[in-house]
């Protein structure tokens, strides 16, 4: 094999639903080597380390009829140390091209981390795994690119279908999480060196 040009960057994104009580905030460094096969064949790998701040709004748990309990999951004898979690995390993939086509996996959260809010408590993110498979279009100068998608977590399996749309630069991106939600996201990618974005589920 003969090494291609690697990457290497940074992440940054900030996530809340509507009227939720969940905020999650993640910086995530990454590197890829990539490699040269044979037949036109290109083998990306990538390595990343994440720090994210998770944090709950917990007056909007507050049953005051409830004696100050948090919600109606934990006992009223738990309080939480902080409304701020942070935590590291661990990730590792590779993706495969050949010209248009181009098929990648990824395991996210290798190290486990504990994201509990309480005191002598553990709640521990499991390992998620992902392949995604998926073709690149032109078409009038616009690049399409559909995408099929499978992600497990513990018990928690679904497919993922999207489409990208990009135009000198803007991107348009719509996705379907079978029996879950439903997205769309717009964008600038910069010269494929930044890219800013905006989605909502």
């Amino acid at each position: 094999s003969e090494k291609a040009h690697s990457a290497f960057g940074a992440t940054i994104s900030n996530y809340r639903g509507p009227n939720s009580i969940f905020l999650e905030n993640k910086v995530e460094g990454y590197y890829s080597p990539k490699f040269k096969l044979k037949n036109d064949l290109l083998l990306m790998t990538s390595v990343s380390v994440s720090y994210n701040q998770n944090y709950l709004d917990w007056d909007q748990l507050t049953d005051t009829n409830a004696n100050g309990g948090y919600g109606f999951v934990y006992s009223t004898s738990q309080t939480p140390v902080s409304n701020v979690k942070q935590y590291l995390g661990l990730a590792a993939g590779g993706a495969m091209v050949y010209h248009e086509w181009f098929a990648a996996a990824n395991l996210s959260y290798l190290n486990k981390p504990n994201v509990s809010f309480f005191a002598n408590s553990e709640s521990l993110v499991p390992i998620r795994g992902s392949f995604i498979i998926g073709k690149n279009f032109e078409l009038n100068e616009v690049i399409l690119t559909p995408t099929l998608g499978f992600t497990s977590q513990a018990n928690f399996r679904t497919l993922r279908a999207s489409f990208n749309a990009q135009y000198k630069g803007f991107v348009l991106a719509g996705n379907i999480l079978w029996n879950d939600l439903i997205g769309a996201a717009v964008g600038y990618n910069y010269k494929n060196k930044a890219r800013l974005s905006y989605a909502y589920n």
